[in-house]
Parts: structure tokens; C-alpha cells; sequence
């Protein structure tokens, strides 16, 4: 007989919101493009102050959002992704409001 082996994903090391909602693998990767591209793209294309604090608020709202997903099916590199996501916006938008 054979038995499968416990290929679980220990989510204790994520950063995850106690009531976070479960979505598809694809809708994660999704939110994980978005922040990405926040962090990557959108930021560089800011020319004013004005500019960069809606960025700030975009960002924070997007991450909100990501830490607030989870997905069961997801594997380790795309919680590594997720986590790289929101340490990078983290560190983006403080270097916008403390210079």
C-alpha cells in the first residue's frame, strides 16, 4: 500500500493575516504580479512628491490585500515570491516616507 508523504508547506514562516481569504493558485500569482509590477515599474515612473505618496497609498492597499490572500495549493517558491513581494514594498514605500 502505498502512503503519500507530507509534502505540506509549513505557512508559519509567511506573513498571513488570520482571517485571510483563500484563492486560487493563479489569483495568487496574480497579486503577487501586481505588487511586483507597483514596486518595479510604477514607482520609476513617479516624477513628483504628489505622485509618489498615491504610490504609497497603492502600494500599501495592494500588499494589504496580498497579506490578506492565502493559497493551500501554492508551492514554496511562490510563498518565497509572495514574501520578496512585500519586504520589497515594505522597504519602497519607507524609503518614500523617511527618505
Amino acid at each position: 500500500m502505498k502512503t503519500r508523504s507530507n509534502n505540506r508547506l509549513d505557512l508559519s514562516t509567511y506573513t498571513v493575516a488570520d482571517n485571510a481569504k483563500a484563492v486560487r493558485v493563479a489569483d495568487f500569482r496574480n497579486a503577487i504580479e501586481r505588487l511586483e509590477s507597483l514596486v518595479q515599474v510604477d514607482f520609476h515612473a513617479c516624477v513628483s512628491a504628489a505622485e509618489r505618496t498615491r504610490w504609497v497609498e497603492a502600494a500599501k492597499r495592494v500588499g494589504h490585500e496580498l497579506i490578506g490572500t492565502t493559497c493551500k495549493r501554492a508551492d514554496k517558491a511562490t510563498w518565497e515570491r509572495r514574501e520578496s513581494a512585500i519586504e520589497a514594498s515594505t522597504d519602497r514605500i519607507g524609503s518614500v516616507l523617511y527618505g
